[in-house]
């Protein structure tokens, strides 16, 4: 599956995705115990168990975004350990007119807080007047680089 993309990302498989995740669980671990020293366990204690439980959950399950391109098709993939929620979401690189990106989510923007952002975003404008906008969780370099080598694939083929 992997030598048929001409250009992927990768952040499923990178250790930070996985690092984030885990200080995400630590954290909310370590709010379930503050919570269980303050508190005393009542009848109704085991909502916060059954809460912890369902974040815990999500925090790992989650989709991480993902592009990837081959020589006809623009891959937006949201991949998740659970296959169930893993979504592709194709797009035919000869329906494709323009598509450019604009953000400011990076390595530094996510970690030190600069501006806030959450996601950048990517826009397809289609032959038919049609576009399509996705806010897409990939760091702003990587982003540049999948629509500056996309548009070169797009001239190259004369689409």
């Amino acid at each position: 599956m992997e030598a048929r993309f001409l250009m992927r990302t990768k952040y499923y498989h990178k250790p930070g995705t996985w690092f984030k995740r885990g200080l995400e669980f630590l954290v909310a671990a370590f709010f379930l115990y503050w919570i269980s020293s303050v508190e005393r366990d009542g009848p109704y204690a085991w909502i916060k168990y059954a809460l912890f439980a369902i974040l815990s959950v999500y925090i790992f399950v989650r989709p991480v975004d993902e592009l990837a391109v081959n020589s006809r098709t623009l891959f937006y993939i949201q991949k998740s350990v659970i296959s169930y929620f893993t979504r592709v979401e194709e797009f035919d690189l000869s329906q494709i007119r323009s598509i450019g990106c604009g953000g400011l989510y990076d390595t530094d923007t996510e970690f030190l807080g600069k501006a806030r952002p959450v996601s950048n975003r990517l826009e397809i404008i289609f032959k038919d007047n049609s576009s399509r906008t996705l806010d897409i969780k990939i760091y702003k370099g990587e982003l540049k680089w999948i629509v500056k080598n996309t548009l070169k694939l797009l001239k190259q083929t004369g689409v």
